[in-house]
């Protein structure tokens, strides 16, 4: 949608098998890149299908 992603943004992505996960936006230093941590994992590649919100205003979202 053309907004900007930051890192601690909530975002939904969708994996591979067509699931949706909400995830924290963290910047891993030894891969030096963002990835989207989950409650069940790590998904570095994954596509961003919408930005939710951010933990400093919504932290609740991440109570799932």
């Amino acid at each position: 949608n053309g907004k900007d992603i930051y890192e601690g943004d909530i975002v939904k992505i969708i994996d591979y098998m067509s699931e949706e996960h909400i995830s924290i936006v963290k910047y891993d230093d030894e891969l030096l890149q963002f990835i989207f941590k989950t409650v069940d994992g790590y998904y570095s590649n994954m596509g961003v299908n919408k930005v939710i919100s951010n933990i400093y205003d919504n932290p609740e979202l991440l109570n799932n």
